[in-house]
């Protein structure tokens, strides 16, 4: 999927990739986790449905 259409929905904001979130840039979006940065400091944030 083109990473312009990638959103994902974080404490009720729509977000998209490059953007920051509550101090994070938000590097990547995949389907079930978000790659998230700040301070040079790498996390991801998982999703699961169950």
């Amino acid at each position: 999927m083109d990473p312009e259409k990638r959103i994902a929905i974080i404490n009720g904001h729509i977000c998209r990739e490059k953007e920051t979130v509550a101090g994070y840039v938000i590097d990547a979006i995949y389907s079930g986790e978000v790659v998230v940065s700040r301070g040079g400091k790498v996390g991801k944030l998982v999703f699961k449905i169950t």
